[in-house]
């Protein structure tokens, strides 16, 4: 299994590849965004939001995730969803960045100000999520005076707080959700069969290729949460067994490298490059994927896709 960057944690590519498919991200929204805004929104109009204009900064933050969509009425919303495994405190600073980059983006393409509402989705080991939400908070000493002059917050999305059953109610988006819940020990909560409809409707939705981005997610679990995660998805798919039986061969899922010596840590690593060079090839030549698809997907660089 190919830990996907030694500076980039292992969950966003997964996530950011996930949540550009319109149909998952569409759930998400349906079921996280406030019912009185959700009312108000034409989700036919929801596109991905280019940023151009961006700063630079933000722009290539990875577990950054922006989408527009239209108000029934005329006018416009801004989507931003941010991506944590770690809770962070400056999380509401961040999004004061964040509003005002894409705030002065749209301004100058459009020469008008949009709504912004912004998410943050949170699976850390750390649970609840400890910090706050909103700007206010963080001025408890004069709380009267910043609740009327603060007023940025943004929405969290803990999923360490969600039962599977709860979760297996989000749609396409629940997929995502739940392998990123269970990232970190790969103990679903309910039978196999309770997941199955769900998970099947996903990858008929976005493409039998996302397959290949969770099961390369899988891989780059630590080797028993992959073993067990990759186990539990052969029970649930039972209509993908061929491609599971063949991608199981390729990634042999970190734990035939437990017990090794640690002597044996380089030959691992090139065995691990070698299958994600397998799993890009596949991707790239059987699924006809583009090559910033499989990137996001494999963490492979530009260089070693070209070779392929």
């Amino acid at each position: 299994m190919k830990q996907i960057a030694a500076t980039i944690p292992f969950f966003d590519p997964f996530v950011s590849v996930s949540l550009e498919q319109i149909p998952i991200f569409e759930s998400l929204i349906k079921h996280h965004l406030p019912k009185h805004l959700r009312k108000l929104l034409d989700l036919k109009t929801l596109r991905r939001n280019d940023r151009v204009n961006t700063n630079p900064k933000v722009k290539k933050h990875r577990g950054d995730i922006s989408y527009k969509v239209d108000f029934k009425t005329g006018g416009t919303l801004i989507i931003h969803l941010e991506h944590q495994s770690t809770p962070d405190i400056l999380m509401p600073f961040r999004f004061l960045q964040y509003a005002f980059d894409n705030m002065i983006a749209y301004f100058r393409k459009h020469k008008k100000t949009p709504m912004i509402i912004q998410f943050l989705l949170y699976h850390g080991k750390k649970s609840p999520y400890p910090y706050q939400t909103t700007l206010q908070d963080y001025y408890s000493f004069y709380p009267e005076w910043s609740k009327k002059e603060l007023t940025l917050r943004f929405h969290l999305i803990d999923l360490t707080q969600l039962s599977d059953k709860e979760i297996l109610k989000h749609g396409h988006c629940a997929l995502l959700e739940l392998l990123l819940k269970h990232g970190r020990d790969g103990k679903f909560e309910l039978d196999a069969a309770a997941y199955r409809s769900v998970f099947q409707k996903c990858i008929a939705a976005v493409g039998k290729w996302y397959l290949s981005t969770i099961l390369t997610y899988v891989a780059s679990l630590e080797a028993a949460v992959g073993e067990r995660i990759y186990k539990f998805l052969e029970e649930v798919l039972t209509d993908k067994q061929n491609i599971l039986m063949t991608y199981g061969e390729k990634l042999e899922l970190k734990g035939e490298a437990r017990g090794r010596q640690e002597g044996r840590q380089e030959g691992r690593q090139e065995g691990m490059q070698t299958r994600s060079l397998e799993i890009a090839r596949n991707m790239l030549h059987q699924l006809h994927l583009g090559l910033e698809v499989v990137q996001q997907a494999t963490g492979l660089s530009r260089q070693e896709l070209a070779r392929l």
